[in-house]
């Protein structure tokens, strides 16, 4: 299992949060990001390594999932 960091922006006073959790692949973590409440984007990270950027479309559940390269 490989250590995941979900960082984003929290609502209200609650401000920057972090959650970490293990999960066996990345698309296992991405299912696991997608059940927290993310207003705004989100990024995950694999073993302190910037994996991908997160951003909840709509209410219909749909996500963007983009590279933290900026080039891309």
């Amino acid at each position: 299992m490989q250590k995941y960091s979900l960082r984003f922006d929290g609502k209200g006073p609650a401000g920057p949060q972090e959650v970490t959790f293990a999960a066996e692949s990345v698309q296992e973590a991405l299912e696991v990001a997608k059940s927290y409440t993310i207003a705004g984007w989100a990024e995950l990270y694999e073993d302190g390594v910037a994996m991908c950027r997160i951003q909840l479309m709509d209410d219909g559940g749909v996500w963007r999932v983009t590279s933290l390269n900026p080039r891309q």
